[in-house]
């Protein structure tokens, strides 16, 4: 083999090396994976909306009802990604979450949603590494103004300790980052479960930015930065 011939093969290799990772890069960024929200439970949204503000010097806004009987005001955490405060309606009929909020006495981190621009291809992603996902369930929102917001949900069918859950907006549903509230940043979401393993397997998969630790039941701590400073909801971060 002559020296210009072995440079020429080395040169294709490489140039199908380059297109092997440009189409994976390619492919993580058509998903867009990331964090869709996170969720503070309270017992009461007039209150919560009134320690939220004080602790971080951000008003959220009123997101509306859900058909559970849950209502919910809105931040935005930047890049995508928004902040849920959720508590009972008034007139809530009682229920396993509406029971659960209800004896919640201070701003708790209580879940998140991951989402990303193609549900179905991150549904194949998820189901070719053993994470099967649920039928998709209709969702939906009444606005203050009257407007009706739709998604679909997706859990996993082996639900585990600290796991999210998968949303898909409607197109005509506008995602809340770009509608509610800016001055916080997403710093820190760390989740906290007996299974911390099966939690690094699907970070890796999904391709997300999370602390993980292990604990005895599923926790969760959120770090904002926000005018007032660094805010921490949950409990303490323990060290591994």
């Amino acid at each position: 083999m002559s020296k210009s011939t072995h440079l020429s093969q080395t040169a294709v290799v490489f140039m199908i090396s380059v297109a092997l990772v440009a189409l994976a890069r390619s492919e993580d960024t058509d998903l867009s994976i990331h964090i869709d929200h996170v969720m503070l439970g309270a017992s009461n949204l007039e209150r919560a909306l009134s320690d939220f503000e004080k602790a971080t010097g951000v008003h959220p806004i009123l997101g509306g009802t859900h058909p559970s009987g849950t209502q919910n005001a809105l931040v935005s955490l930047g890049r995508s990604t928004y902040l849920e405060l959720i508590a009972p309606r008034p007139d809530a009929k009682p229920s396993h979450v509406i029971s659960d909020l209800s004896k919640l006495d201070k701003l708790t981190p209580i879940g998140w949603a991951v989402s990303g621009a193609n549900a179905q291809a991150i549904q194949e992603r998820l189901s070719k590494n053993g994470f099967f996902l649920t039928s998709p369930t209709a969702g939906s929102r009444l606005t203050p103004s009257g407007t009706t917001l739709r998604w679909e949900a997706f859990q996993l069918k082996d639900e585990f300790p600290g796991a999210p859950f998968f949303i898909n907006w409607v197109p005509q549903s506008p995602q809340p980052s770009s509608t509610s509230p800016t001055g916080c940043t997403l710093e820190h979401w760390t989740v906290g479960g007996p299974n911390p393993d099966l939690l690094t397997r699907l970070q890796k998969v999904l391709g997300l930015s999370f602390e993980i630790y292990k604990s005895p039941k599923e926790q969760f701590t959120l770090s904002v930065s926000c005018p007032k400073g660094k805010v921490v909801f949950g409990p303490p971060v323990q060290p591994q």
